[in-house]
This record gives C-alpha cells, sequence and structure tokens, in this order.
C-alpha cells in the first residue's frame, strides 16, 4: 500500500552497463508507525485502501504541494529488492531527503559498486552503501534547481559523467562526479517557455546516446508543435533533431531503451518505437 512506482534503479552485473544482478530501487509514499515501520490501516479493505492511495496520488499529480490534511506523517520510503522485485524491505528516507508532492528519482551508477543517487526537486544526494546512509544535500558550484520530479529526471552515464533535468531550465551536466556542474546551453532553444518546457532524457544501453524527448506545453498556444526527440553523441554538446514528420503526439509518458531501438509511451495514443536509434 501507498504512492509509490518512480524512481527505479536497478544494479548491474560486474562489468555489464545493461545486465541486472538482482538488486532493484524504488520509491513509494507512505505512513510510518510510532516505531518507524510501515503503517497500514487494517480497519479498511484492500479495496478500500487502494482507492483512497489511487485518489491521493490523482490529487498530487494535479497539485505538486498537495499534501493529505487526513495523514500528516506520509514520507518518502525506499524499497529494496535483492531478488528482482519478488521481495520488498522497505526504509525510511532521513529527513533530509523527505520530500512532498510527486516522488523523486533515484540513479545507480553502473560503473561503480554501492553508488546509488536521490533527487528531489531541490535536493540531489549520494549513498555509497545502496541507500543504507546518505549524504547531505549537494551544495556544488551551479547545481541549482528546480529539479524535475520524475524517473527521467537523472541520467547516471559513470562516476564522472551525469546529467540533471530541471523544471523549466536547461539541464545540468557534471563532468566531475557532482564536484561541478554546468548548464546545458546546446538545449537553450527547447526552453525559452521556462516552466512549460517538460523533457527528460534516456542513455543508450551502450552509453553512448542520449536522447531528449518531450514537449513545451505551450507551443500550442503559439500555433507551434512542441514535441520534441533530440538525440545526442557527444555528451549533450550538440545534438540532431530526430522528431519527424510522424511524432503525432503532444502525451510524452517515459521513454525507454531496449538494446539499439528506443521506446516512448504516450497517454492514450499507444507506444512508438524508433527502430535502430543508435
Amino acid at each position: 500500500p501507498g504512492s509509490g512506482g518512480l524512481g527505479l534503479a536497478y544494479v548491474r552485473q560486474a562489468g555489464s552497463l545493461t545486465e541486472p544482478n538482482g538488486t532493484v530501487f524504488s520509491l513509494m509514499k507512505g505512513p510510518a508507525g510510532p516505531a518507524g515501520e510501515f503503517l497500514v490501516d487494517d480497519s479498511k479493505s484492500k479495496a478500500e485502501r487502494e482507492h483512497e492511495e489511487h485518489v491521493q496520488e490523482k490529487l498530487s499529480l494535479a497539485d505538486p504541494n498537495y499534501s493529505s490534511a487526513t495523514d500528516p506523517t506520509v514520507y518518502t520510503w525506499l524499497l529494496t529488492s535483492e531478488n528482482f522485485g519478488l521481495n520488498f524491505t522497505y526504509k525510511q528516507l532521513p529527513d533530509k531527503l523527505q520530500t512532498c508532492g510527486r516522488l523523486a528519482a533515484l540513479g545507480a551508477d553502473p560503473t561503480t559498486p554501492n553508488s546509488l543517487y536521490f533527487l528531489s526537486e531541490h535536493c540531489l544526494a549520494h549513498s555509497t552503501d545502496y541507500g543504507i546512509s546518505w549524504s547531505s544535500c549537494s551544495t556544488a558550484p551551479g547545481l541549482e534547481g528546480p529539479f524535475l520530479e520524475d524517473s527521467g529526471a537523472l541520467v547516471v552515464k559513470n562516476s564522472k559523467i551525469m546529467f540533471v533535468m530541471r523544471a523549466g531550465k536547461v539541464p545540468l551536466k557534471t563532468v566531475d562526479g557532482g564536484a561541478t556542474w554546468k548548464p546545458m546551453t546546446s538545449l537553450a532553444s527547447l526552453y525559452t517557455s521556462g516552466m512549460a518546457a517538460n523533457f527528460k532524457c534516456e542513455l543508450s544501453w551502450t552509453g553512448k546516446t542520449l536522447v531528449l524527448y518531450g514537449n513545451d506545453r505551450s507551443a500550442i498556444q503559439r500555433r507551434e508543435f512542441g514535441t520534441k526527440v533530440w538525440k545526442s553523441i557527444d555528451e549533450g554538446e550538440t545534438w540532431t533533431d530526430e522528431t519527424g514528420d510522424d511524432m503525432a503526439t503532444i502525451t510524452f509518458g517515459h521513454g525507454r531503451w531496449y538494446e539499439s531501438d528506443f521506446y516512448i509511451v504516450t497517454a492514450g495514443e499507444g507506444i512508438i518505437a524508433k527502430r535502430n536509434f543508435e
């Protein structure tokens, strides 16, 4: 029970950028009992709890600042599985990482053992023991939000190179493991409308191709087409516009690579596939 599902991250097998070893992380919102345990109201049926959770999730999606007036003790939990998601253990994130509204993002470094990142609207934190303990929110030069609260908002290529998507601002990039960050000015033309610009990133299985996809929600008012799919093979320094004339949707969901193909889920218009995108 709880509102969850975003922030999925997984640990790779040694020497692989893609093959999972069975350890999976996710995030969830839910109440806590007096001893810090996950709390379930047994006076209600499973169907009643699921209905209430569905309502709360819809309200939080409609208003990022929404918090339940009937349950003020809602926390963000880190879920960890060691067997490909068959079973999970629940652990409250520390107070310094608790976030209101929508759930944040997780990112596992595929090249460094035990490295896990947490991203919320105003916080990027790092764990070197897969979420047992966490650093404070980073104050590195150039790391300025607000950050996009979405599972496509944090891309970890390796221990040095990472990308963070921001709400209404060009993304940020680090090449020194998060010590410093710089705005990706090569994407400035997509962010002229401020908060209306909603773009996410995904990195290919090889780590060679970065895709930015999403929509400028204000474009319709300007009689423009706001949906974009851009691709970079030099870590975001330059981009090619891959949108094409057949991209007839303005309701992008999440994008995912599978081998060399790239898939984008839409809200009600099916799944779009780009074959041999790399």
